[in-house]
């Protein structure tokens, strides 16, 4: 058992030879630390774009869009959704699903204009807005 300069409390041996290989700095040189400090500066690595290219399948499926209807979490909304949204998967939902009791699909309407025309007919609806996916 060793003691802690800092404090007195023991150390265990198995812990100290762990970290043992730490106490002589850093492997990586100084080139490498200006170069990714100067990197940093620049911006850094390239941010990925968050849409993805669309497979050919995708391409090929008429453009569509749908309303998710909500009407459990917070106030009840109406929500448009591009077909080939991961949430909305042409009407389908996630996997997993969502409870019917609770929320309800409706669509597919073959423009944006017409979608948002479906949405405003909704009753009862507080909150209408456009996803992500579809701006």
């Amino acid at each position: 058992m060793l003691k802690c300069p800092h404090c007195d409390r023991g150390i265990p041996m198995s812990l100290f030879t762990k970290f043992i290989g730490k106490i002589g700095g850093s492997k990586t040189s100084e080139a490498k630390k200006r170069s990714s400090k100067l990197n940093g500066l620049k911006g850094g690595r390239p941010k990925r774009n968050r849409k993805r290219c669309r497979s050919v399948e995708q391409l090929s499926v008429k453009m569509a869009f749908y309303i998710y209807e909500n009407w459990q979490a917070g106030p009840h909304k109406a929500v448009i959704h591009d077909g080939s949204c991961g949430h909305c998967n042409q009407g389908r939902g996630r996997a997993g699903g969502y409870d019917p009791s609770h929320a309800k699909w409706h669509g597919p309407y073959e423009t944006l204009e017409k979608a948002h025309a479906a949405s405003a007919a909704l009753s009862g609806v507080v909150v209408r807005k456009e996803d992500r996916c579809v701006s």
